[in-house]
């Protein structure tokens, strides 16, 4: 990973399922991670809707990192960051989702995950005409690949940032990298034996 501990995450509208299904996969990667979300907050998939609840978000300091259901909160979240001081990505990283061309210009460049569209089309035009060809079949879910496309908005922290943003917190808010406790603790054993 990239060394952030304290990620949000700003969601689509409830009983969406894009917005479900990127909300429950990225649930999926911080279990993964043994981490838990510092936030998820629902709203729109609309600029001024990631720019509304990334203000609110960024109220807390000590947020690191802030992943947005598509490309267009993101940006709304790029220029909430600008408003509160915070620069991207010194102090926050920031993702979105989609890899939509006309966010291209957006400065830092975004992070963002590519959703394969066309190839979403073609599923689509097929499951459509086997529906047509045989209406009582079941449906099918399909899952594609998408591919993560890093941007300028997003920076691995160092070893030395991670300890600095740990100061100050109590042991609850500090939530350690499992390879790096597992590779104390081995270190302490070696010690004791």
């Amino acid at each position: 990973g990239l060394g952030y501990r304290r990620i949000a995450y700003l969601a689509g509208p409830k009983g969406v399922s894009t917005a479900e299904d990127r909300l429950r996969g990225f649930l999926q990667g911080l279990a993964e991670a043994d981490l838990v979300p510092a936030a998820v907050e629902h709203g729109e998939f609309t600029y001024d809707s990631g720019e509304s609840l990334g203000t609110e978000i960024l109220r807390d300091e000590l947020l690191d990192a802030v992943v947005a259901g598509n490309d267009l909160m993101a940006i709304g979240v790029l220029h909430a960051a600008a408003a509160a001081g915070r620069r991207v990505p010194e102090d926050l990283g920031v993702a979105g989702f989609d890899d939509i061309q006309w966010v291209a210009p957006a400065r830092p460049r975004l992070t963002t995950v590519r959703v394969p569209f066309l190839e979403i089309g073609k599923c689509a035009a097929r499951a459509l005409i086997a529906r047509t060809l045989a209406p009582e079949g079941a449906a099918d879910r399909m899952r594609l690949p998408v591919t993560l496309v890093p941007g300028d908005s997003t920076r691995a922290k160092t070893p030395r940032e991670n300890r600095t943003a740990r100061k100050g917190r109590s042991e609850s808010e500090v939530i350690e990298d499992p390879k790096a406790v597992r590779e104390r603790r081995l270190r302490q054993v070696c010690r004791e034996a």
